[in-house]
């Protein structure tokens, strides 16, 4: 299968990718199955995988790296819901990302805007695609189209770009700093909710996701 990353993410998982934890073994996952596509292959062997990220995210052993899984790797894969396992010839088990259907709708074009009042506003899930960009009207604000697809909640992909802000302060020419430090004192009451927000995500592949809240209002193009 050729790699292809326009798969959702959310829809069928039951587990909670808004952990910062399950969002980064997601991550490195997701570039293990992208290696494996680009080397011509399809299916990446699960055991070998799972060491793999263990490793990467600097997990001491095996046990450990299980524990915050909540069991094994290939039991955290079946719960992701996004992978499609298998045995091969010989019994050793494989993984891939699972093929779209052939009866899927092409997605549309997307809009996506959320009103953020409320702490529990601010632990929704964004699946943001490499092709979307992130804006907070209300204070001028956007997280551009890196290509990436990062999963995380409204606070954390908030408190990721003031880090970044924030690093970018101590080193950029004396006439940016100011606007700078206007963005990010914006951004920290935008978190502590000192006023009302909208959350929007614009999206031309379609492929973004936010967890499911009735006050999510979604425009196709």
């Amino acid at each position: 299968m050729e790699w292809d990353p326009k798969t959702k993410i959310l829809d069928n998982s039951s587990i909670d990718l808004g952990h910062q934890e399950n969002a980064r073994i997601w991550g490195e996952l997701e570039n293990y199955l992208a290696l494996t596509s680009e080397a011509g292959a399809q299916w990446l062997r699960v055991k070998p995988t799972a060491f793999a990220i263990m490793d990467d995210l600097g997990y001491d052993d095996m046990d450990s790296f299980e524990a915050t899984l909540g069991g094994t790797f290939e039991e955290w894969l079946i719960r992701l819901g996004c992978v499609e396992l298998r045995t091969d010839e010989n019994g050793v088990p494989e993984m891939r990302l699972k093929p779209q259907s052939g009866t899927e709708a092409t997605p549309k074009s997307t809009i996506m805007k959320l009103p953020v009042k409320t702490r529990e506003d601010l632990q929704v899930v964004c699946v943001k695609s490499p092709a979307a960009t992130i804006s907070i009207p209300e204070i001028e604000f956007e997280i551009g189209n890196d290509g990436k697809r990062v999963i995380d909640t409204l606070y954390n992909h908030i408190s990721q770009a003031l880090f970044q802000l924030e690093n970018y302060s101590h080193h950029c020419e004396a006439d940016k700093k100011q606007a700078i430090i206007d963005t990010v004192e914006s951004l920290r009451k935008c978190l502590d909710l000192d006023c009302e927000w909208t959350w929007v995500v614009s999206d031309p592949s379609g492929m973004s996701e936010l967890t499911d809240n009735p006050n999510v209002e979604i425009i196709y193009n």
